[in-house]
């Protein structure tokens, strides 16, 4: 196993001290020990280690990317194999297949979307499109402070990010999470140029953060694809700072026989593993602890905005 110099001080090089990740198991910070130590694999240099566990993670040749594939193994269920399986194949043809089902069986606005996920990305607070604002709680917290780097779940083959990134002419700092190794490969072509985007293959249900890490979380097109979404929720929200924003698109389950036949025959696939009625995720969201704020009805997505109370 192989690690650049520096090993994890050159992944959070330039980035906030509570950016460090942690073991997703143990919930320990993880540390650097020589190889010849026994805990990593005897490849020389550094290795970077859960000091409790013991399990070992790699980082990319160009310290940007995280990789606990390692990590993996101990939650995979036979849903989360079925998903991962299908994937292989769907990422083969992601980005014009998810577009030619979200603008025929979903019936939703690529533009509507792009500025939503602009905005979660911190590209402004103007009008949404087709927005319906929902009441606040008494109570919620004061929105946080934008600045500082973005966790964006299921961040897939890059392709959407690329282009909102471009129209919203927007540069913030991005850790793209994804459990497929075969879709962060792409994502991390696709916006590998920029050094202000960092890289993570790990399991949204246990996010190697420490609580309260991040001011803003994004999962755009990620919650109707996992086998456990009330898991990922939770570990998201518990990632997310008092006060801070989870922005999100969820398919829902659409209207018509045919679309109705081919969402159910995607789960049966693989492709996805849930489609929601409108109040089954925002109840989900609440049972996360996060307040929603806002929902945009897109077609029959569903693009929503929560707080963390």
């Amino acid at each position: 196993m192989n690690h650049p110099a520096g090993g994890l001080r050159s992944w959070v090089r330039d980035w906030p001290a509570t950016l460090a990740p942690v073991c997703p198991t143990c919930r320990l910070a993880l540390v650097e020990v020589p190889a010849a130590s026994g805990d990593a694999t005897g490849a020389a240099g550094p290795a970077v280690i859960c000091p409790g566990c013991r399990q070992a993670m790699r980082i990319g040749p160009d310290g940007r990317h995280l990789d606990f594939s390692a990590f993996l193994a101990a939650s995979e269920t036979a849903a989360v194999r079925k998903v991962g399986l299908a994937y292989r194949f769907y990422a083969l043809a992601y980005a014009p297949l998810a577009l030619l089902n979200m603008l025929t069986v979903w019936r939703a606005g690529l533009g509507t979307l792009v500025r939503h996920y602009a905005r979660a990305l911190g590209g402004g607070e103007g009008n949404h499109g087709g927005s319906c604002p929902c009441p606040v709680l008494a109570g919620t917290p004061a929105p946080v402070s934008d600045t500082g780097p973005i966790l964006d779940v299921a961040i897939g083959d890059g392709a959407l990010t690329a282009l909102t990134l471009r129209v919203g002419r927007i540069d913030p700092e991005i850790v793209g999470l994804d459990i497929s190794a075969d879709m962060l490969g792409r994502a991390r072509r696709t916006l590998g140029g920029n050094p202000r985007f960092r890289s993570v293959l790990a399991d949204a249900r246990r996010l190697p953060f420490a609580g309260g890490t991040f001011r803003r979380v994004c999962c755009y097109g990620g919650l109707h694809v996992m086998a456990h979404p009330e898991e990922a929720l939770a570990a998201m929200a518990a990632v997310l700072a008092p006060g801070g924003r989870f922005f999100a698109s969820i398919l829902l389950r659409p209207g018509g026989r045919f679309p109705a036949h081919l969402a159910r025959r995607y789960v049966e696939l693989g492709f996805l593993s849930s489609t929601f009625d409108e109040e089954e995720i925002l109840e989900l969201v609440r049972q996360a602890g996060l307040q929603p704020l806002e929902v945009v009805h897109n077609g029959r997505m569903l693009l929503l905005e929560a707080v963390r109370g």
